[in-house]
């Protein structure tokens, strides 16, 4: 179905457009680096027992200078904050995908794209369900080890997201993958903040609540490649 509609989009035009072909990718996700277990730069030190992302959605964007009178799969949206700066959408990513990044590489079926130049890409959270859950154990330098919980739940769409390929339809893509920077997330924290006296870091601990959220909605932590 989402295959049919790309190829019917230059029906909805007067003027005639240039042909573009489409191809269908499978598409998966996983973390950048190497979990449980990874240190950002300035040696806080973190041990995850959860780590899961929930989106839908993703919509896969042209260049902007790219789009001026060009068919698109869907019109850039300009009520999101972050987002004038994107082109068109020429391809998609359907559905509601829940991943486990410490299962590895997680499996999330198949994108349909229009041939092209591609720049950047959206998703979006879920409103009925945490979009980012992080747990484990945090040591700050100087500091002893502390059990942190955070679960992330707000409605909104990541934009602005890397997505820079060439999709040519004679030499179709092998897979398109989804990385997700979990060092980024939370290198924006200060970890030795104390804790509020019930021995977890959480959302209630100071502006460390704020800080992790940040780092959630950051789209360098959000990367999409293809092969």
């Amino acid at each position: 179905m989402r295959s049919l509609a790309l190829l019917l989009l230059p029906l909805l035009f007067g003027c005639p457009q240039p042909s573009r072909g489409s191809v269908e990718v499978p598409a998966s996700a996983t973390a950048l680096g190497d979990l449980p277990t990874f240190e950002l730069d300035d040696g806080t030190a973190f041990e995850l027992t959860r780590a899961t992302v929930r989106f839908g959605d993703v919509r896969l964007e042209a260049p902007p200078d790219e789009t001026a009178g060009r068919f698109a799969l869907v019109r850039a949206a300009h009520a999101h904050p972050g987002h004038d700066f994107a082109g068109a959408a020429s391809g998609e990513l359907l559905g509601e995908f829940e991943v486990d990044l410490l299962a590895g590489e997680s499996e999330l079926g198949t994108a349909v794209l229009l041939e092209g130049e591609y720049a950047t890409a959206r998703l979006a959270w879920p409103a009925d369900a945490p979009a980012v859950e992080l747990a484990g154990t945090v040591t700050a330098p100087g500091c002893a080890p502390l059990p942190f919980s955070f679960a992330v739940s707000e409605e909104r769409e990541i934009t602005g997201m890397d997505f820079v390929a060439t999709v040519d339809d004679e030499t179709p893509p092998s897979r398109l993958t989804l990385r997700v920077d979990l060092a980024t997330m939370l290198a924006f924290s200060d970890w030795t903040t104390p804790d509020d006296g019930d021995g977890t870091l959480t959302e209630t601990d100071g502006v460390l609540g704020n800080t992790v959220v940040f780092g959630a909605r950051t789209s360098a932590a959000w990367t999409w490649e293809i092969e």
